[in-house]
């Protein structure tokens, strides 16, 4: 589509001003003209005294432009025959751009009054079809209209107008979320401060969970981590509001742990609350210093035996600087030593512990048998 406009003169001159479409060129005008275009069908004729469906980008769908008797393409203004064209010339209804399929090579000289089924198909493919107004889906013979449809794996709706669905829309009374994409959001999700809740089989919003409620809520109704999506920016499956409650974030770890042992045929360990408490008690060690030795120059265990604390065997894992307890267990899980010590089958019992400073969380897992 063309940004400015000018006539037909002095070919060769022009020649480096064009823009290339379909069966032609668009050409801009010489001085004084230089605020002109021109429709050049490179064959000798050009655009002129009417209405002419032209595709300026090569996406098979054309827009349609008024020239006058000169060539000249008319723009921001209302026709002779009383159709507005915006700035770059192409007509619009209501401020929307109307556009029509136009196979490569094939041109049309035509009124648009007699054609104001923008968009009408002529012998389209199967596949979608973008113009001003949004995305369509063509397929047997007819745009997809007021219907569900599965494309590529996911799920799309196509309103009364044929026009993909984005964002918050109610169908049939119920209400859903559609990415940018058009695909249906298909799983819990978090949105500015709010996580919306789905229905596990049909995905329509179920609830609407104030972050600062939602630590509680999904305790309260059983919600797996895995049925929630945490792809949106600023979400975290565990978090409640920006004020950390260590207590809950350790034991939310202690829960995510017990759900990779069992993916990975392991025992459920039991928490323990004297080990959580050295774990608590390690985790405020680590803001002085970070390191399986304590800050007095002993190993991380002598805590166990501070707090009589017997064991045959036993191991800590130690993290800085995650945002949550998910975001900790990510990293756990994607180091080979602290994954072993995760899913280790020595040991029977876990306690965490996080604390935070500064702004910075330091966590601790504590395992003995």
């Amino acid at each position: 589509m063309k940004k400015l406009f000018l006539a037909p003169a002095a070919l060769a001159v022009m020649a480096a001003m064009s823009m290339s479409a379909f069966g032609g060129t668009w050409r801009q005008g010489a001085a004084p003209n230089e605020a002109l275009w021109w429709y050049d069908y490179d064959n000798g004729t050009y655009a002129s005294n009417g209405w002419y469906w032209i595709d300026g980008n090569r996406d098979s769908i054309a827009e349609c432009y008024y020239f006058d008797p000169s060539g000249w393409m008319l723009a921001g203004t209302t026709t002779p025959d009383g159709y507005t064209v915006d700035a770059s010339g192409a007509w619009t209804v209501n401020g929307i751009v109307q556009t029509k399929y136009q196979p490569q090579n094939m041109s049309y000289d035509m009124n648009p009054a007699q054609n104001s089924d923008s968009g009408a198909s002529h012998n389209l493919s199967t596949g979608w079809y973008q113009d001003s107004t949004g995305w369509r889906y063509y397929l047997n013979n007819r745009f997809l209209t007021s219907e569900w449809r599965k494309i590529s794996g996911d799920r799309y709706y196509f309103d009364d107008s044929s026009y993909m669905v984005t964002g918050f829309a109610e169908i049939d009374g119920e209400y859903y979320y559609f990415e940018s994409s058009g695909a249906l959001k298909e799983k819990t999700f978090y949105m500015d401060g709010t996580y919306y809740v789905l229905d596990e089989d049909d995905c329509y919003i179920v609830d609407e969970v104030d972050e600062s409620d939602w630590s509680e809520y999904r305790r309260d109704n059983d919600i797996d981590r895995k049925d929630v999506d945490s792809s949106a920016s600023g979400s975290n499956f565990y978090s409640g509001s920006s004020d950390v409650d260590e207590s809950d974030y350790a034991y939310q770890v202690f829960e995510i742990v017990n759900e990779e042992r069992a993916d990975n045929n392991r025992d459920e360990l039991y928490w323990d609350d004297e080990l959580a408490a050295c774990a608590q008690e390690r985790a405020e060690e680590l803001v002085e210093r970070f390191s399986h030795t304590r800050p007095d120059g002993t190993s991380c265990f002598t805590i166990l035996k501070e707090n009589d604390i017997s064991y045959n065997a036993a191991g800590e894992n130690i993290a800085y600087g995650q945002s949550g307890p998910e975001a900790v267990m990510n990293s756990w899980m994607n180091s080979s030593g602290h994954k072993a010590n995760i899913l280790s089958t020595k040991f029977g019992a876990i306690g965490v512990g996080c604390y935070q400073d500064g702004g910075t969380l330091y966590w601790v897992q504590l395992f003995t048998n």
